[in-house]
């Protein structure tokens, strides 16, 4: 794969002109910060960093830095890479950054700190190895470990979905990206810590009585924490060494499951707002490590999600309440039963309250008895005010969609329901039509159900796993750019709603509905609240 330069981080016009001794004080300290000299650091060092304001940050702090992404798949390095490195230190910084891809990485930090209360990882500016005991915790869900060469170097090791996203190279001028993250949010990393650089000095200079406090499982989008997030907390288990571990921590909004529940840890379990978490390990003097690991469509990476969902369903199956498994089976008087979903945040099907009603229609003419399950924004455990603000937007489309269809139709709405709730109803579902992205995760992987998915033509599917879902074909859809943002995943779409119950057809035959019917008695059964039969 050719390498390309991912980003170069531009410098801009100040919104205020600071002196230039202020500028160079700062930057004095900072270098001074990056070359692990802490005890050379002035007060006014200090101060003078936590003067500078954003744009400031970016011009003087990081005015120079250029930004890679993947630069392990690199040929040839640039003029640039080959001026901050020699030839010895670039192999072995592309080798680390590489390590970060290694399904093992994660628990290998973790087994570390637990052992040593410190994590190391192999030194990329020469022998041994760089050490970390200190981490910084952003107010948008990033973890920055601090690693020190035995030269002193100091580099940044960014965790965000996994836990190795990015790793910043300050005394380099140089960001090596591997996933997940950008170069807006390192900025924002970086001009966070030196906000509050002094508190972050005085806990550094503190690091060597700092002990490991356990780890960080947390991500405010779904499609992220059960891909990614669960995904290395699920290796971390089957290792043994969430049992293991002091606490666990998590932030508001970044929380749909339990994981203390879900692998039954003894210990505590921190629910934190922004900067709280940050606080708490100052105070506590030590240092927490975030789980996650990248997934692909490797196949073992496949077999291991596999896996997990198998582990995930059980447990939330045996832990559904009595209320809802009254409720499916109460569900389950409907034949066929049948998912919608719906979403108003972005790639929408910009049809989809007449489309949706036409479907259900349509259907009902097939299947007078048939029920339907419409889905939609997925509530956090700690749910917050823009929670409740998307639920009442996407109730207003539910509202609509219901008024248009005949009122005999049973109808079970999973619009700001929690995750667990949303699994167990996937669960009990006898077909599916939803977008094919973040939306169809409970019922076309978790569930593994039948089913039709819909999204723009330029939507990724290699980064969804799906067992038994129809695509809608690409032909029959127009893209809607949306007017503001130019990235692929934002991309609406038009759709006829005949195109979408031509697809479902071969899903459609009563023999088809059947087994799936049987089968997810036959799951149910395995259960603590296996559910009646109609």
């Amino acid at each position: 794969m050719k390498f390309k330069l991912f980003n170069y981080l531009k410098s801009r016009f100040l919104s205020f002109k600071p002196d230039s001794s202020h500028v160079d004080m700062a930057l004095e300290g900072w270098r001074a910060y990056c070359n692990n000299q802490l005890s050379s650091i002035t007060d006014a060092q200090a101060l003078a960093l936590r003067r500078l304001d954003y744009e400031a940050t970016k011009r003087h702090v990081l005015g120079s830095t250029r930004a890679y992404r993947k630069v392990f798949e690199l040929k040839k390095p640039d003029e640039f890479l080959s001026s901050k490195f020699s030839k010895a230190e670039l192999s072995q910084t592309i080798a680390l950054a590489a390590q970060l891809l290694d399904e093992g990485f994660c628990n290998k930090l973790v087994n570390e700190a637990l052992d040593q209360d410190q994590v190391s990882i192999q030194d990329p500016f020469g022998p041994g190895l760089a050490y970390c005991k200190e981490s910084f915790h952003i107010s948008s869900g990033v973890t920055c470990l601090r690693f020190i060469s035995p030269n002193q170097e100091v580099f940044f090791l960014f965790q965000y979905v996994t836990s190795g996203d990015a790793i910043y190279f300050p005394t380099r001028d140089i960001i090596f990206i591997h996933q997940h993250v950008n170069v807006d949010l390192i900025q924002s990393s970086i001009h966070q810590l030196c906000r509050n650089f002094a508190q972050h000095l005085e806990y550094s200079r503190n690091s060597k009585q700092h002990r490991f406090l356990g780890l960080v499982a947390t991500q405010g989008r779904p499609y992220h924490l059960y891909y990614d997030v669960l995904l290395g907390m699920h290796q971390l288990h089957l290792a043994g060494l969430i049992k293991r571990l002091p606490a666990l921590y998590a932030l508001r909004g970044g929380v749909y499951i339990s994981m203390k529940s879900l692998y039954d840890f003894h210990g505590v379990e921190h629910i934190f707002h922004g900067a709280d978490m940050e606080l708490y390990a100052n105070e506590h003097q030590g240092f927490l490590l975030q789980a996650g690991l990248c997934y692909t469509k490797q196949k073992t990476l496949q077999t291991k999600v596999k896996e997990m969902d198998t582990y995930l369903v059980d447990h939330v199956l045996n832990q559904m309440s009595v209320n809802t498994a009254s409720e499916i089976s109460t569900a389950l008087q409907a034949f066929p039963l049948v998912w919608f979903g719906i979403s108003i945040q972005k790639r929408a099907w910009v049809e989809q309250v007449e489309g949706t009603a036409s479907l259900i229609r349509a259907l009902k003419r097939r299947f007078p008895n048939m029920g339907i399950v419409i889905d939609g924004w997925t509530q956090n455990l700690y749910p917050s005010v823009y929670d409740e603000a998307e639920c009442r937007r996407e109730f207003q489309i539910f509202k609509e969609i219901k008024s248009l269809i005949p009122d005999d139709i049973p109808v079970t709405n999973l619009i700001g329901a929690q995750s667990a709730r949303k699994i167990a109803f996937a669960c009990a579902i006898d077909l599916f039509i939803t977008n094919y992205g973040t939306a169809s995760i409970n019922v076309a992987r978790m569930a593994a159900k039948p089913g039709v998915a819909h999204a723009s033509t330029t939507m990724p599917k290699r980064g969804h796993l799906h067992y038994n879902t129809i695509e809608v074909d690409n032909s029959w859809i127009h893209d809607i750019p949306h007017p503001e943002v130019e990235r692929h995943d934002f991309v609406s779409y038009s759709l006829d709603w005949e195109r979408i119950l031509a697809t479902a057809e071969p899903l459609l035959q009563v023999e088809a509905l059947a087994l799936v019917r049987s089968s997810t008695y036959s799951r149910f059964a395995t259960t603590g609240r296996p559910i009646q039969s109609a």
